[in-house]
């Protein structure tokens, strides 16, 4: 009996691939990726979040302030430096106001005859403030969660739109008082 060498397409494939690479890596041409799908900030927060120098956040009666400083962000009142965590929470979620794209806004002629308390707006569930260095450049509204439970009111003071926003962006707002109670303790539907 004789053994049989089959040559596929597999072996020549992954030669090629190497081979390609290989001619990459001594060229020092990296690959090009044409048909990648571009990142496009189109959230609430039109100014770029690195601008963003003082945070307010107002929820159940009270006022959160935070504060950027040379060394990263403090307490508005105290000073006191904020831990990596917490750091890392208002980081994240004043990028997810520049970068979350609404689900669905809704124009002002499409609110027209309806109550804010359809939407949790007449009393938010929680306010957020943003600040740059020349002064307030946002403050945000959010309302209760749209019948789905997933979506969440968002309406911006001085713009006409209620926008439907993805629950995490409220979320990452909620986690910042402290960043070790649960979501649910402190977010629950129709909550204020």
């Amino acid at each position: 009996m004789t053994a049989t060498i089959r040559v596929g397409g597999r072996p020549l494939v992954a030669l090629v691939a190497v081979v390609y690479l290989g001619l990459m890596f001594i060229s020092g041409a990296p690959p090009t990726y044409e048909n990648r799908i571009e990142a496009v900030a189109d959230g609430v927060l039109t100014v770029d979040p690195e601008s963003i120098i003082k945070v307010e956040l107002e929820h159940l009666g009270t006022t959160k302030r935070f504060q950027r400083d040379e060394d990263g962000w403090v307490t508005g009142t105290t000073g006191i430096s904020l831990s990596k965590i917490r750091e890392t929470l208002l980081t994240r979620a004043i990028m997810f106001m520049h970068t979350a794209t609404p689900v669905r806004v809704l124009s002002p002629e499409a609110v027209v005859g309806v109550a804010p308390e359809a939407y949790g707006l007449d009393q938010p569930t929680f306010i957020v403030r943003l600040y740059t260095i020349e002064g307030p450049v946002l403050t945000a509204h959010f309302g209760d969660r749209a019948n789905d439970g997933i979506l969440q009111y968002l309406k911006v003071e001085g713009r006409g739109e209620i926008y439907l926003m993805s629950g995490f962006v409220g979320e990452a707002w909620l986690l910042l008082p402290d960043p070790e109670a649960p979501i649910n303790a402190r977010f629950n539907h129709g909550e204020h």
